[in-house]
């Protein structure tokens, strides 16, 4: 079967190939490929490394019991233990690279700068679906959002569940497509204006302002691909499913098991092949029985008893309402007759391994579904000299997905044990 890396071998460039439908039909088709869809989930002040990660290693391992609730999915995970990002530190501040392995602040210097897995996806996959990716978060703030472009541009995500709701399976009446398609047909407009006047400018800057323009350009004709995607589905009537719109959810453990419930959704109406989940803080009230302080501050505990059990209570509720997504994903079917958790990339962590001493070090990580061989606990090397990359996990994912790419943000390969 040809496939984008040998056509890359074959020529011997560095160039990022486009998506060739012919090549992308016969990988839909193989065996192999079939796990098209992605779902990242970051838990902002990460999760602490004394209850996450097993104690016995490989395929006997015991599931620690804050994750207890994952044990009936244990078949269908693997954690991980020592990936991290080469040279990323600062904390909270670093939280941002969990999906690409870059921070910001260093994204011009690298090729993809600091482009996400899931923009990845959506650059070669997102033009077959409704959208290109989607983006929901609970309090997220810009130090906190998963998902980026390749221009260091942070992706916003939305983080009212009636909006997401409506934006994936409410259909306008005429008027309001009439005048939805106006808006977009003036933002086009808008566009282009930016563009002549962009072009205009070219000709007085020098050299590095025109690399900045360039990327300007990059970001404006990305935009116009968005619109004229949104006009193309515009007059298609959007999927119904069984599942009523949710009232506003007042609390912290009203609003995460909805937002799961639409991911789900979205996932199995096929709407979307890359959604991120950045869940960040309470934004209000947590609604879980015992917790009295700040999220922030419990994750800062100093080892005293008080703040532990607090934090416990805060990760357990995360831990168990991840199973009870996967759990999701495994009773509905997908697209190929499957289970949905067998189409579906699912990647759980953060880009802070210990929020209590601000380390980067040994990102908690679980990813599920996609056919993997999973039931793992798989350790990674922890020597700087052998370390190995995060990145090599996404660079798996991306291949799993039909999507040949060599290496992705910081790899220096993929990961040999964690096969589909």
């Amino acid at each position: 079967m040809i496939t984008r890396r040998k056509v890359l071998a074959g020529i011997g460039a560095s160039l990022a190939l486009p998506h060739f439908d012919s090549i992308a039909a016969a990988q839909v088709g193989s065996s192999k490929v079939s796990a098209q869809k992605f779902v990242g989930i970051g838990i902002f002040f990460g999760m602490n490394p004394d209850w996450f990660f097993p104690e016995s290693g490989q395929e006997t391992f015991v599931m620690p019991d804050l994750l207890n609730s994952l044990t009936p999915h244990q078949d269908d995970l693997t954690i991980f233990s020592q990936l991290d990002h080469p040279g990323i530190k600062a904390g909270h501040n670093s939280t941002h690279t969990f999906l690409s392995g870059v921070r910001y602040d260093m994204a011009s210097s690298m090729p993809d700068g600091n482009l996400t897995v899931d923009q990845r996806i959506a650059e070669e996959l997102g033009g077959s679906t409704r959208f290109r990716s989607l983006q929901y978060g609970i309090a997220p703030h810009s130090s906190s959002y998963l998902s980026w472009t390749r221009h260091a541009v942070p992706l916003r995500p939305e983080q009212s569940i009636e909006r997401a709701f409506d934006r994936l399976f409410l259909n306008e009446n005429a008027a309001e497509k009439a005048e939805a398609k106006a808006r977009l047909n003036q933002g086009k407009s808008v566009l282009d204006l930016v563009n002549d006047q962009a072009k205009q400018l070219q000709k007085r800057l020098g050299k590095r302002d025109r690399d900045k323009l360039d990327e300007y350009f990059t970001s404006v004709r990305t935009l116009e691909k968005d619109l004229n995607q949104t006009l193309a589905w515009g007059d298609k009537e959007k999927p119904k499913v069984d599942y009523q719109k949710p009232s506003p959810p007042s609390t912290f453990v009203q609003k995460v098991p909805l937002f799961y419930d639409l991911i789900a959704l979205a996932m199995q109406t096929d709407s979307t092949r890359a959604i991120t989940f950045d869940i960040t803080d309470f934004g209000g009230a947590s609604g879980i029985a015992g917790i009295d302080s700040g999220y922030h501050t419990l994750t800062h505990h100093g080892k005293m008893e008080g703040r532990l059990s607090q934090l416990r209570k805060i990760e357990q509720f995360h831990a168990d309402q991840f199973g009870r997504f996967l759990g999701l994903l495994k009773s509905k079917q997908g697209s190929s007759g499957k289970r949905l958790l067998d189409e579906v990339n699912v990647v759980f962590g953060s880009g802070l391994g210990n929020a209590n001493s601000h380390s980067n070090r040994n990102l908690p990580i679980i990813a599920a579904g996609g056919s993997f061989q999973h039931r793992q606990h798989m350790t990674l090397p922890k020597t700087r000299s052998t370390q190995v990359p995060a990145c090599n996990l996404f660079t798996s994912i991306l291949q799993n997905m039909g999507i040949e790419d060599e290496k992705f943000g910081t790899a220096d390969g993929t990961l040999t044990d964690f096969t589909a």
